[in-house]
């Protein structure tokens, strides 16, 4: 008899955009799931917020239901790239994600908030 494996349910691919804010504040706005297969986009995106004259980077991940390590890595990589005084915000309600975060120390180095006003509000 076979076995069959389950698989977690795919969303569609990442979806991304960044764009300036304001003056200063860039935004990195995802849905879908960051995977092996949708970082490099990840990536991109990422670096496109780091831009000269960046103060500030908020990266709104409450439309991603699934990060995996790969993707923990850009974010830790960007944060090693900020700009001399910049700011990582990081906007989430999902607990998994949250929880990766905080394994990969990055509660303590960036702000990590439930609704994207108060990342964009918190101080650059």
């Amino acid at each position: 008899m076979r076995k069959m494996l389950k698989t977690r349910p795919r969303s569609p691919l990442l979806e991304v955009r960044t764009w300036e804010r304001e003056e200063g504040t860039y935004l990195v706005e995802c849905s879908g799931e960051v995977d092996i297969e949708t970082a490099p986009r990840f990536r991109a995106a990422l670096d496109e917020g780091l831009r000269p004259g960046t103060r500030r980077l908020v990266l709104d991940l409450r439309r991603v239901n699934f990060i995996d390590s790969v993707g923990v890595g850009h974010i830790v990589a960007v944060y090693k790239r900020l700009p001399p005084g910049a700011r990582l915000r990081i906007c989430t309600r999902n607990q998994h994600i949250r929880l990766l975060l905080e394994i990969a120390g990055l509660n303590g180095l960036s702000s990590v908030h439930d609704e994207l006003d108060d990342a964009l509000q918190a101080p650059a």
